[in-house]
């Protein structure tokens, strides 16, 4: 028996759009490049051709264009766990609900979703500008534990093995995170773009991160902790907000997706830069040339 999507479960803008996106289900591509930042769309737009606007609301911009024969849509999520809980569900909704009957579709379709963006390194080694890929991501946002689904997609081992590292039993209040691989596909084609590693998806920027700025962070130790922690031959190579977000709904939706980051500090050494754009043009244009293949 079909599921009949109300109102409120399935919202849609005037115009019978997806409510946030504002998109509709015929200007969906099969391969789609996520932005943090909706003005970073154009840094990925000059490796382009056919170029077109599709919808523009909030922090959620998107453009369909082509590289190579391909064609594939850009769109941003803003920053974090809240937002990529909408832009994947959304795009999801549009490869596989029928958004004027309310129902979902006979056949499921499945999306190539690759997230470029920025972190925060975190071994001594890794310079800013490095290229640095999610092959594993551990999250502790806890978006993913609101999702019956999460247990099938979750690497349970993972999540257990840092519990043990850190000794977790001694700071009960850390929220407990879940572990989700990036798409194996995605991994095997790209990780000769950059460095592969194991990635932690925080809920925040300053304190989840070890940041101290007027409030003092209730884990000082946390991202030294990090650092050391290895799994299956992987290393913690970087620190960002949205990765394991992305990962767990792509799973639990059968879509494929991965992360590409830009260091742009390293936490070994407490610096920054805030020019990395001409590293992060390079990252887009790898991504792009290798899509256009």
């Amino acid at each position: 028996m079909l599921h009949l999507f109300s109102d409120a479960e399935l919202m849609l803008a005037p115009d019978g759009s997806i409510y946030h996106l504002r998109m509709h289900p015929e200007q969906l591509a099969d391969t789609i490049i996520l932005v943090g930042d909706p003005a970073r769309i154009d840094l990925v737009t000059e490796h382009l051709t056919r170029v077109e606007p599709l919808a523009n609301n909030r922090e959620f911009r998107s453009v369909s264009g082509f590289c190579g024969a391909q064609r594939i849509n850009v769109v941003s999520t803003g920053i974090g766990a809240g937002c990529i809980d909408i832009v994947i569900n959304e795009l999801d909704a549009l490869a596989n609900i029928n958004l004027k009957k309310r129902t979902t579709n006979l056949h499921t379709r499945s999306l190539q979703l690759l997230r470029i963006g920025t972190s925060g390194a975190l071994q001594p080694d890794i310079a800013t500008g490095t290229t640095l890929i999610t092959s594993l991501s551990l999250a502790f946002d806890d978006l993913a534990y609101f999702y019956k689904r999460m247990q099938v997609v979750a690497d349970d081992d993972c999540r257990n093995r840092f519990a043990e590292h850190i000794h977790s039993e001694h700071i009960p209040q850390l929220p407990l995170p879940y572990c989700v691989p990036s798409a194996p596909e995605l991994v095997q084609r790209f990780a000769y773009l950059g460095e592969l590693g194991l990635t932690f998806s925080m809920p925040g920027f300053y304190a989840p991160q070890g940041r101290m700025l007027r409030l003092e962070p209730y884990f000082p130790h946390f991202t030294q902790m990090a650092q050391t922690f290895t799994y299956k031959g992987l290393r913690a190579v970087n620190m960002e907000m949205e990765s394991g977000s992305l990962n767990g709904l792509a799973a639990m939706l059968g879509h494929q997706s991965i992360t590409f980051c830009t260091a742009i500090n390293n936490r070994s050494h407490g610096n920054a830069t805030t020019n990395y754009e001409q590293a992060m043009h390079s990252l887009v244009e790898s991504v792009v040339s290798k899509l256009a293949e």
